[in-house]
């Protein structure tokens, strides 16, 4: 799945402190700013299909299951080849949508595999998967987009005969391998929390600030101690001019976790913002030498060289953006724009097809494949 946690701007850092009693009181809600109330789903909503889709899942298990356990027949469905289900990045639905129209990102496949496991009686465990930060830019936030899947158990049905006991996996994460990586198992309440901050998140991307609140506030009541969560709220509050509020639900987040990196960089903005410069100088440093890890910061100075006409330079830093992130088609093209500049028509067009094959937006894929069709029309 993808979790979205939202920085302010360009980055991480490392280590802070906070007032101790900042974990123990409660969390500021201020409904009163954001009415009129929103409806948010339910858990049931959140958690299930409706009961046509749950009817036509059991009947096609009925037929089509054969010798196979309910958990290894459901694993084969949820494939691309059979069930059709197609990743998209920012597409967090509710499992009854999702198995509508078949797309989601990695955490709405995985509600709707709970959702599909749960009418053919199959237990679940849902896996955090402490995969490398992968990191996107969407209308100026910067997100870290953690993963998540879910295991498929193992259980006998009457009218089956495979003595298979294995549990599946069912992973969504389209271009990562995850062999190797820390598994760490989550709650339903906590799945839950990462879908309403997720809607939350892609609310306060839209501009849409209302809705924004009232989904991190119902993530914040299934994970109270969801730092993800604790944050978007604050970035809604900021937005709002509710700038008391915002500091306390960074300074809480930390007094959770100290070395919480989304809380550190964007308190450091609230500071510097505000011209606390004082405070802001304890964590600035830690949140300096972090930026480092951020290859959208080599990004922005490509981007600069490129616009300065400095197209070597530009080369260098889209390179070392990839050099962290080569899963990001905007920095290939980036480099395929750069040596175009620079004549070397051959690497802007493999570079070019590297943007395209990354890209899952549609916008983006009409402009590659228009760029590639000038770069053939040349030969």
């Amino acid at each position: 799945m993808i979790i979205r946690t939202l920085l302010l701007i360009g980055l991480l850092s490392g280590c802070a402190t906070a007032p101790d009693n900042a974990a123990r009181a409660p969390i500021p809600f201020e409904d009163s700013a954001f009415f009129p109330k929103l409806d948010v789903a339910n858990r049931h909503q959140a958690t299930r299909l409706d009961k046509a889709q749950a009817n036509d899942l059991k009947l096609q298990f009925n037929r089509h299951g054969g010798e196979l356990l309910a958990h290894q027949w459901l694993a084969e469905q949820l494939s691309a080849q059979k069930g059709h289900f197609q990743y998209q990045e920012r597409v967090s639905e509710l499992p009854a949508s999702t198995y509508e129209v078949r797309v989601g990102n990695c955490l709405s496949l995985v509600l709707l595999t709970a959702a599909m496991a749960k009418e053919l009686g199959i237990k679940v465990r849902y896996r955090e998967v402490k995969v490398d930060p992968i990191w996107d830019r969407d209308s100026g936030y910067l997100l870290i987009n953690d993963h998540i899947n879910i295991g498929l158990m193992p259980g006998f049905m009457p009218t089956t005969y495979t003595t298979s006991r294995d549990t599946f996996v069912v992973d969504f994460l389209p271009t990562r391998a995850i062999a190797g990586y820390r598994v760490n198992f989550v709650t339903e309440d906590q799945v839950l929390s990462m879908l309403f901050n997720n809607l939350a998140a892609e609310n306060l991307i839209d501009g849409n600030i209302r809705p924004a609140y009232w989904m991190a506030k119902e993530a914040l009541s299934y994970d109270e101690h969801s730092t993800q969560a604790m944050n978007t709220l604050a970035l809604v509050y900021r937005r709002s001019g509710l700038e008391e509020q915002a500091e306390f639900l960074y300074q809480r987040a930390l007094s959770l976790n100290q070395d919480d990196l989304t809380s550190l960089n964007n308190y450091s903005v609230l500071l510097a913002d505000q011209g606390r410069l004082t405070e802001w100088a304890a964590i600035h440093k830690r949140v300096e030498l972090s930026r480092l890890r951020n290859p959208y910061h080599f990004f922005d100075q490509a981007e600069l060289a490129f616009a300065n006409n400095d197209y070597q330079r530009a080369i260098y830093y889209y390179n070392k953006a990839l050099d962290k992130a080569d899963y990001r088609h905007e920095f290939y093209f980036g480099l395929a724009k750069s040596y175009a500049q620079t004549g070397d028509h051959l690497k802007a067009k493999d570079n070019l097809a590297k943007a395209l094959s990354l890209s899952q937006d549609v916008d983006n894929k009409k402009r590659y494949q228009s760029k590639l069709a000038a770069f053939a029309s040349r030969q």
